[in-house]
């Protein structure tokens, strides 16, 4: 399905997007389009591996996006909605990978034209869109998705209750959400900046609990739980080391405090798949 009808699935923004420096996102391309060049690749003509060391911008990369795909199950007929989306590394990964089609929903407008360029320059522009909006009130039509993916991302949200209601709005009878998140671990708290916040006062980084109880508030059923996750391995094919200090500032002292956070078990990560019932699939009483 093309580019427009995804559009077209979009209902009209109702509210105000955070405003962007000017030229906020050219800036962000023109360090990418630099980091490329350096690395000797023809900017305009991209493939998404050449991409991986900076579009995928949560912990462990790549291999953290293949390894959470590999714990869901994706089909060409499906649409799938990121939130949180970033430069769209992982939604154009999906889409690659399924064959589904994929609405990019970040907050950050800058990332959100990034991301749309980025995804032309690889020619998946008909299978991905993004829109820039908040996750608090997506701007999808209430029962049309059928699978929600959400990775580092709810650290941000405080209303993590509020997420997981708008996650289950969206979904199709028998769609699924699944979460690959920070949580806070037996030592928290932890050192700041992190890779998602400067300061303590703009986290919200929450216990383990928190967001499963949320999801389930929401009238979702929890069908996978994992905790303590592992570090993911590498995907067959040449390792790529990530260079997120193009796209993220201070990056460098963000990176060593999450080393240390995980080392000394102030944060850990948690994986939840999510399914909303499908009333009508539910055993009906034999006729008498």
């Amino acid at each position: 399905m093309g580019a427009g009808i995804i559009q077209r699935e979009v209902k009209r923004l109702k509210w105000t997007i955070p405003s962007q420096r000017p030229h906020e996102s050219t800036d962000l391309l023109r360090r990418i389009d630099a980091y490329l060049t350096a690395a000797g690749v023809d900017a305009a003509h991209l493939t998404l591996r050449d991409l991986y060391a900076l579009d995928q911008v949560h912990a462990f990369g790549y291999s953290a996006t293949m390894a959470h795909l590999a714990g869901i199950e994706l089909t060409a007929d499906m649409h799938v909605v990121d939130v949180g989306s970033g430069l769209g590394g992982a939604a154009r990964v999906l889409a690659a990978e399924s064959g589904c089609r994929v609405t990019g929903v970040d907050v950050n407008a800058a990332m959100v034209e990034a991301a749309s360029v980025l995804t032309h320059r690889v020619h998946l522009e008909h299978r991905v869109a993004f829109v820039a909006a908040n996750a608090m009130e997506l701007p999808i039509s209430d029962g049309t998705v059928d699978h929600v993916w959400c990775h580092y991302v709810t650290m941000n949200i405080e209303d993590k209750k509020q997420f997981a209601r708008e996650a289950a709005r969206v979904l199709k009878p028998g769609g699924h959400l699944s979460v690959v998140e920070v949580v806070a671990g037996p030592n928290a708290p932890p050192t700041y900046p992190l890779p998602w916040a400067l300061r303590e006062s703009e986290s919200f980084l929450a216990g383990p609990r928190v967001l499963r109880d949320a999801i389930v508030a929401a009238g979702l059923v929890i069908v996978v739980e994992q905790g303590d996750l592992p570090r993911p391995p590498w995907p067959p094919g040449p390792r790529v080391v990530q260079r997120l200090d193009v796209v993220i500032g201070d990056w460098e002292t963000r990176e060593h405090n999450m080393i240390t956070a995980r080392r000394q078990r102030q944060v850990t990560d948690q994986f939840l798949l999510a399914c909303k019932p499908d009333r009508s699939r539910q055993r009906r009483p034999a006729r008498l």
